[in-house]
């Protein structure tokens, strides 16, 4: 069984990786808006993932937060500008809209990043040592290695790994195959030795894990960095903020319970949806034929 910890060092050198290559010509967004650490919060997105994507999913994310979050300064002008209510009921009134009209999308959103990033430990699950050329010859080889490096002291069998660790497979192999015990070899080197190790194996998808992983944080950060700065233009306290928004995140979940692959809707989107899911009601013959009837409204430029 591959080391937990093992896996994470072979994730974070991905990740370090991933900013000297594949972010490198990326451009950077960033919110308006700041985390709890003072800073906003920023990610180097591809310019166009693939659709229904993890990386997709999250790019949405992150950018639904941000318009979400830009549109309650204009809502909290229109509200607070209202002589009939009180500073109360101003606060009450602008929390209300944010419930109406920003909490929904934001929640929907967090529901399908969670839902990605169980996605992702799956695949994190999944990434296993590839088994070593099992012929008995090369079997008797890496036992004899590891009986070697056992009956040398500490001092010798560092500078013995720190020397082939690099250059010979068959000893990494021997080493790592089995538990450290066995050779006699630190567990914190044993561990280095198996993340590269995975590093080779599984370079491209460590890569991907590793930048899906980060764009998810990214966008989770965004929402709950947006759902606060809502919080603090209406001036309300957190408590009745959480209670007024947490019965609309409630509904959301419950929702997202009964449809856990639903997509979160995306802001402009709303004609679109409301034609989907009516076709979506409609019989074989009715969508075939509400098909040809669009094509034969359909003129080319």
């Amino acid at each position: 069984m591959t080391n937990r910890n093992a896996i994470a060092k072979s994730l974070a050198s991905a990740r370090d990786k991933n900013r000297e290559t594949i972010r490198a010509g990326r451009k950077i967004s960033y919110t308006p808006f700041k985390d709890e650490s003072k800073f906003p919060i920023v990610f180097a997105f591809p310019d166009n993932p693939r659709a229904g994507s993890p990386m997709h999913r999250a790019k949405l994310a992150f950018e639904a937060a941000i318009e979400k979050t830009k549109a309650v300064p204009a809502a909290k002008k229109e509200i607070f500008s209202n002589p009939n209510l009180s500073d109360a009921g101003r606060k009450l009134e602008l929390t209300r809209w944010v419930a109406q009209n920003a909490a929904p999308g934001w929640r929907e959103h967090w529901n399908a990043i969670q839902r990605e990033k169980k996605n992702l430990e799956e695949r994190i699950s999944k990434i296993k040592l590839k088994p070593a050329d099992q012929s008995p010859e090369k079997v008797r080889e890496r036992e004899e290695i590891r009986t070697r490096l056992f009956q040398m002291n500490d001092a010798q069998r560092n500078e013995f790994v720190k020397k082939y660790r690099h250059s010979d497979p068959n000893i990494v192999a021997a080493v790592v195959e089995r538990i450290p015990e066995l050779s006699g070899v630190f567990h914190e080197i044993h561990e280095h030795m198996t993340a590269e190790l995975l590093g080779q194996q599984y370079a491209a998808e460590l890569s991907d894990i590793a930048d899906t992983s980060e764009a998810l944080d990214a966008a989770e950060r965004a929402i709950i960095g947006g759902r606060d700065e809502a919080r603090k233009q209406s001036g309300i306290s957190f408590a009745e903020y959480d209670k007024i928004l947490g019965e609309v995140e409630r509904q959301v979940d419950e929702k997202f319970s009964k449809q856990p692959n639903a997509e979160p809707q995306i802001p402009g989107d709303d004609e679109v949806i409301a034609i989907r899911d009516g076709v979506s009601k409609l019989t074989s013959k009715q969508r075939s034929e509400l098909i040809d009837f669009a094509i034969g409204l359909w003129k080319p430029e």
